[in-house]
């Protein structure tokens, strides 16, 4: 596993991701500033990864990256087809939940938002980072679906997204209650939010 991770790590930074530790069995990060801190410089991520190292792997989002985050308790299922718009078959990832990390490329910035294309469905942009396969929560892995290339999030979906993403969306978020088991994804996209703002 020790291995699989700086192997997956390196693999990830070639590819131009900027990755970088989180605590292990968690998705807190493990470094100082977190995903400022995140890199593509082979030995730095060998100093991070290599040596018995028992941290999960993050890859910060935003310079080109944006990640669908899908909760499964609100249905993978309907994704493809959510509110008319067309997400396209792209690069996709199992959380140990079971829900979806969908990764795509845009030209532009995307800001971090919860909810915006949905109940349950959170975008992370610049700003944010996801938890990137093999990471193990609980001894369950985040895995890859596919090999599938990563497609370009249609300009549709990155609209609905900035009409939603207001700065009047977040009192309407602070005023519902926050799901059981949501509460740490929660809160790491809601500051993912104010701080873009």
């Amino acid at each position: 596993m020790k291995d699989q991770l700086l192997h997956a790590a390196l693999r990830y930074a070639e590819d131009g991701w900027r990755v970088f530790p989180l605590l292990a069995n968690g998705k807190t990060p493990a470094t100082e500033h977190g995903f400022k801190d995140a890199s593509t410089d082979g030995a730095q991520i060998r100093e991070w990864f290599g040596n018995g190292s028992r941290c999960n792997l993050g890859i910060a989002t935003g310079n080109g990256l944006v990640v669908i985050d899908v909760d499964v308790k609100h249905g993978v299922d309907g994704f493809a087809t959510l509110a008319g718009l067309d997400l396209g078959d792209t690069r996709t990832a199992t959380t140990p939940s079971g829900g979806q990390h969908r990764y795509y490329t845009v030209t532009t910035e995307i800001p971090n938002s919860a909810g915006a294309l949905g109940p349950g469905i959170d975008t992370r942009g610049d700003g944010g980072y996801v938890v990137a396969p093999p990471s193990t929560i609980n001894g369950t892995p985040y895995t890859w679906e596919d090999s599938l290339p990563m497609c370009a999030l249609s300009d549709a979906v990155v609209q609905r997204i900035r009409e939603r993403h207001t700065a009047g969306d977040f009192h309407e978020l602070d005023a519902k209650p926050v799901p059981i088991g949501m509460q740490e994804s929660t809160l790491n996209s809601r500051a993912c939010s104010y701080r873009y703002h």
